[in-house]
């Protein structure tokens, strides 16, 4: 009983030193902390409506083998964790992955560690919000970027190059494309079917 007290204690303490409860909206991960406790939670129960209903034993495995495989299904095949989710969100993570990529290459080759990325006006605004600010500064934090708004600029395509902005949109060479062809697809916005463009100018 002690034991059990404890995980009910934590089960209250943990969301308030994760951010879960108080800055659940920053990230879905903020939630995480909690899932071994929920997984301990769900264990012990199971544990006790079968050794207190052992005749329906069989029946109570097969409900929670069902519920396991509809939150399988729910997941990847109706492509849960997408919804919700816009297509700069998606521009953004891409967006991040090619400059991590890139970073070490611009660290050690150029002096100038600026970045100026071209969004359109849609995903810019959205840059404004402080979560997708910080990502550059968590994710490359030998770069600094700004972004700049650019009506040209479709909400599916994002476009860096270092130091000043280069205006001229046909400077810019395709360094990566994200296929969001297929229903089984979690790097892109659920019912697109753009792909995703993100374009550079890399100085030699």
């Amino acid at each position: 009983m002690q034991d059990f007290g404890l995980l009910v204690l934590l089960c209250f303490l943990v969301p308030l030193f994760s951010s879960t409860l108080t800055n659940i909206v920053n990230a879905d991960h903020r939630i995480s902390p909690l899932y071994p406790l929920g997984a301990i939670f769900i264990g012990l129960g199971s544990h006790y409506l079968l050794q207190k209903y052992r005749r329906f034993s069989l029946l109570i495995f097969g409900v929670i083998a069902i519920c396991i495989m509809y939150q399988t299904y729910v997941y990847f095949c109706q492509m849960a964790p997408n919804r919700g989710y816009k297509t700069g969100d998606y521009v953004s993570m891409h967006l991040v992955y090619v400059l991590q990529k890139y970073e070490p290459f611009i660290a050690a080759k150029h002096q100038s560690k600026n970045v100026c990325v071209l969004l359109s006006p849609r995903n810019t605004e959205q840059q404004q919000d402080q979560i997708f600010s910080e990502q550059f500064l968590y994710f490359v934090p030998q770069l600094s970027v700004s972004v700049h708004e650019d009506k040209r600029v479709r909400d599916n395509e994002a476009y860096f190059s270092l130091g000043a902005c280069e205006p001229d949109l046909t400077k810019y060479l395709d360094i990566k494309t994200v296929s969001c062809q297929g229903n089984w697809n979690l790097f892109c916005p659920t019912h697109q079917s753009n792909s995703i463009f993100i374009y550079a100018t890399l100085v030699k």
